[in-house]
């Protein structure tokens, strides 16, 4: 499975949220850097994410964004969906295509362990790892 580009940012972008957590507001630009995100995508991410709930944001001077749900309760697949839409059609063939309805159950079976790989994996299960690679001797 590839994962999109901007998938890839919010993933980076609710990352470094939790992450920098312990310091309440971070801004735009910190999410930037952190995330090795270009910054004319930032807002763009981040207008998708509190749109979904996901981020709360803070305007003015110190302003910038924050969590507005537990890390432990955002999921990668729900990021994912909220970035790119339902992963329904992950994996059919094209109209047609004579094997399409051969390998139907198939396509189903890999759509469906994706879905719980992915809606198993929490944003505070990546962060945890981060911080255990980072500060590892």
């Amino acid at each position: 499975m590839n994962i999109s580009p901007r998938s890839q940012y919010a993933l980076r972008a609710l990352i470094c949220l939790t992450v920098k957590r312990s310091e309440g507001v971070v801004s735009g630009r910190e999410i930037a850097t952190f995330g090795d995100i270009p910054s004319k995508f930032v807002e763009q991410v981040m207008h998708d994410l509190r749109q979904a709930g996901l981020v709360r944001s803070r305007r003015g001077k110190g302003g910038g964004y924050m969590l507005a749900r537990e890390p432990e309760t955002i999921t990668v697949l729900e990021i994912v969906e909220t970035v790119e839409g339902v992963l329904d059609d992950l994996g059919r063939m094209r109209g047609g295509d004579p094997l399409g309805p051969l390998l139907d159950s198939v396509c189903n079976d890999a759509r469906t362990a994706l879905r719980e790989v992915l809606g198993s994996a929490t944003i505070a299960s990546i962060a945890e790892r981060i911080a255990i690679d980072t500060y590892q001797i």
